[in-house]
């Protein structure tokens, strides 16, 4: 599949450690990406879904929180952590992609 034909302009990621949480985080800041209503104490986000938690992205580059159920019951796709961090990933070149 080409990424441009990805019919999402939303993506999920779960991120069930605080150091995936903090590294994609991170990695979205750097790439222009910014927190819509919310304090970013990563420490406290992950506290409160722990391993449940989810960074939901968006194509105005804006980053959301929620737990992963959340998410999936809205019908949004989810990749791991693991999976959008991973080199090459199609998810990565989707979402950074201008």
């Amino acid at each position: 599949m080409k990424i441009k034909t990805m019919k999402t302009e939303n993506l999920g990621i779960h991120t069930p450690t605080l150091k995936e949480l903090e590294e994609i985080a991170k990695k979205l800041e750097k790439e222009g990406y910014i927190w819509w209503l919310l304090d970013k104490s990563f420490d406290s986000l992950w506290e409160i879904e722990k391993e449940e938690t989810c960074l939901f992205i968006n194509r105005e580059k804006h980053i959301f929180y929620g737990s992963k159920e959340d998410y999936e019951e809205d019908g949004f796709p989810i990749v791991s952590a693991k999976e959008f961090l991973s080199k090459g990933s199609r998810f990565k070149r989707f979402l950074f992609s201008k």
